[in-house]
């Protein structure tokens, strides 16, 4: 757990695994988690658009204070884990 503690009780309906934001895009419905490897406010910013639930950063990935900053002024679950994208 690295920030948004307070919303871990919401409902996620679904989960998407991607690095790609244009694949993110495409591919991810309202109320997800979102895996991934991509460690960069786009992806804080992507999930925002898209009514993501929490983002989930995947094999180590650390996110810089920028993207926590964005992140809780989004009122976003941040998550990480060591374990790969598969895997989770």
């Amino acid at each position: 757990m690295i920030c948004g503690s307070e919303k871990l009780g919401e409902e996620v309906l679904s989960a998407c695994g991607a690095d790609l934001m244009s694949d993110v895009l495409m591919f991810v419905k309202a109320d997800c988690v979102l895996l991934t490897g991509l460690c960069n406010p786009q992806v804080i910013r992507t999930a925002e658009m898209l009514d993501v639930k929490a983002v989930v950063f995947v094999r180590g990935k650390q996110p810089d204070e920028d993207i926590l900053e964005l992140a809780q002024e989004n009122e976003m679950v941040i998550l990480g884990t060591d374990l790969t994208r598969y895997v989770v």
